[in-house]
């Protein structure tokens, strides 16, 4: 399989669109709570695409269609509703804590009510819990584009890497969001 000129430019747009949209937001995050939070002004559907679109990988996208017809079947579908449980809690336990402006971090809430051993253990295990999630995902995401493009695997696993962290560094959450 090969990209044609077409393929390419598309890429190639959604790439450059991904990082004006990073810079764009950039000019709005003026503190740390401003990058954190977005100003805490965030719309509410915004804020939903951007989880459904950060829980719908890549990954997802290429594996489901398999597990869906596979010896899986629809047994899948237990992880969106995993989604909506977990959504659920947030909603009703986290989030108004953060909209009257008591917390940064959902790690505040596990310190105020368990302690810090608790916040540090929980701490630590969403760093290993998401570098091994989120490196699987650049990897299997860099494997598509190495046999598109017939590039070396380490350098697709560099450009997916240098696309992936402009946007968020240089805007926060506005631009991830």
């Amino acid at each position: 399989m090969h990209l044609g000129w077409l393929d390419i430019l598309v890429i190639v747009a959604y790439l450059a669109s991904a990082i004006a949209v990073g810079l764009w937001g950039s000019g709005k995050t003026k503190n740390l709570e401003s990058f954190l939070l977005g100003d805490r002004n965030l719309p509410w559907w915004a804020i939903l695409g951007s989880i459904v679109a950060t829980e719908t990988s890549g990954v997802t996208v290429l594996s489901v269609p398999g597990h869906g017809i596979g010896p899986v079947g629809m047994k899948f579908l237990q992880i969106a509703f995993g989604y909506i449980v977990g959504r659920a809690i947030i909603v009703y336990v986290l989030l108004p804590l953060y909209f009257r402006g008591q917390l940064l971090t959902a790690y505040e809430v596990l310190n105020e009510r368990f302690g810090g051993l608790t916040r540090r253990a929980a701490s630590l295990l969403f760093l290993i819990a998401r570098n091994l999630g989120d490196g699987l995902r650049l990897f299997l995401v860099a494997i598509v584009l190495q046999k598109l493009a017939h590039i070396d695997l380490a350098l697709s696993v560099v450009v997916i890497v240098v696309i992936s962290a402009i946007y968020p560094f240089v805007g926060g959450m506005r631009s991830v969001v």
